[in-house]
This record gives structure tokens, C-alpha cells and sequence, in this order.
């Protein structure tokens, strides 16, 4: 063995351990295809999750650009219009000052004529409840004036009644003592 020969034993022992070697080799080979075959799949299903979610994210940064410019313009018209609501607003305050100040100079006129008014009305109220005493007065004097005249005026009828009563009795006997005179 020595001799650079080689013993067909120890080839057939070497032939069965390479066969041996080959065929393990072979299940890892296999077994290591598998799991390069599912890493595929998974790597596959994790860049389409990871796809996804870019395209996600891409989305939302869009929209949160778009929302960010046009937050953008609205600002710059706010700042931009500032300026002229505050020159407004001095003007608006300048003209409810105005007005107020000329409302309160009114009403302290009104408030002034309201009182010479109300002055007026009470001087017509007296006037008129002195003139209402008198005329009361004067209906109670024509009253009274008035039964005076009514109780003479009776008596006087009453005095002409009998009179005429007289005159007229003395008229029939007169012409009662004529008629029986010329009998």
C-alpha cells in the first residue's frame, strides 16, 4: 500500500464515502434550494409590501406637499391682506367713533328738548285743569242760573196762565151778561 497502488478496498471505501458525500451534498443542495426558494418568495413578498408602502408614503407626501403649498397661498393672502383689513378697520373705528360721538350730541339734544317738552306739557296741564275748574264752575253758575230762570219762568207762566184763566172767565161773563142783557 505503499507502493502507489491503491487497494481496490480502499477505492471502493473511498467511492462509497464521495457517493456517500454526493448524495448529503445533494439533500443540501436540495434542502438549501428550498430555503433559497422561499427566501425568494418571501423577499419577494416583503419588496411588494415594501412597494406598497412607498407608494404609500409617495401618496401621502403628495398630499401633504399639496396641503403645505396651499396652506402656503392662503397664509401669503392673509399676510398680504393684513395691511389693507387693518387700514379698514382704522376707518370702520374712525366711523363708529364719528357716529357715536354725533349720536351722543343728539341725544343730548333730544334728551334736552324731551325735557322742555315735558316742562310744556305739564304747564298745558295745569292750564288745563285751572280753564276745567273754571268751566266748571261757570256750568255749575249757568246751572243753577238756569233753574233760577226755569222756577221763575214757571211762576211767571203759571201767573199768566191764571191771568189769561181770568181775563178769559171775566170775557165769557162779560159776554154772558151782554147776551143776557139783549134777551
Amino acid at each position: 500500500m505503499g507502493d502507489g497502488t491503491t487497494s481496490p478496498k480502499a477505492v471502493q471505501l473511498t467511492a462509497a464515502q464521495i457517493e456517500e458525500n454526493r448524495a448529503a451534498l445533494a439533500d443540501q443542495t436540495t434542502m438549501l434550494a428550498t430555503m433559497a426558494d422561499g427566501a425568494v418568495l418571501r423577499l419577494g413578498e416583503a419588496a411588494e409590501r415594501m412597494r406598497e408602502r412607498s407608494d404609500a408614503v409617495n401618496a401621502s407626501a403628495r398630499a401633504l406637499g399639496d396641503a403645505a403649498s396651499g396652506a402656503e397661498r392662503s397664509v401669503e393672502v392673509v399676510l398680504s391682506s393684513l395691511p389693507k383689513a387693518h387700514e379698514e378697520l382704522r376707518g370702520l373705528a374712525a366711523t363708529v367713533e364719528n357716529v357715536g360721538l354725533g349720536a351722543s350730541e343728539r341725544a343730548g339734544t333730544l334728551d334736552a328738548q324731551l325735557s322742555a317738552l315735558s316742562e310744556r306739557g305739564r304747564e298745558a296741564d295745569n292750564i288745563a285743569g285751572g280753564a276745567a275748574q273754571k268751566l266748571a264752575a261757570h256750568l255749575a253758575r249757568m246751572e243753577s242760573t238756569s233753574e233760577t230762570a226755569s222756577a221763575r219762568l214757571e211762576r211767571v207762566t203759571a201767573e199768566m196762565s191764571a191771568a189769561v184763566d181770568g181775563v178769559l172767565e171775566r170775557a165769557a161773563r162779560a159776554i154772558d151778561e151782554a147776551r143776557n142783557a139783549q134777551r
